[in-house]
């Protein structure tokens, strides 16, 4: 199973060790988890670090709804239809 593993990272590399799971499980039928597939691959040398201070994709922070921010802040809490005290 391993090698089969390496063999399909090898023949597209530019999968991630999820894709790479994924598709093993998708043509094999053995289960794989992604962390086993990275383990196996960084293992082989396979996979290399990456820089993230190099990286051009800039995620943003997701917006708080009005509702999230005044939980947050405990105001206009529905805490009174909370079975919990």
């Amino acid at each position: 199973m391993r090698a089969g593993i390496v063999e399909l990272a090898l023949d597209a590399p530019d999968l991630s060790p999820r894709e790479i799971a994924v598709r093993f499980i998708d043509e094999q039928g053995y289960f794989v988890s992604e962390d086993s597939a990275y383990c196996l691959l960084k293992a082989m040398d396979l996979i290399t670090s990456v820089d993230v201070s190099q990286s051009t994709v800039m995620r943003e922070k997701p917006a708080l709804t009005a509702d999230a921010v005044q939980r947050a802040n405990g105001s206009s809490h529905p805490s009174s239809s909370s079975p919990y005290p």
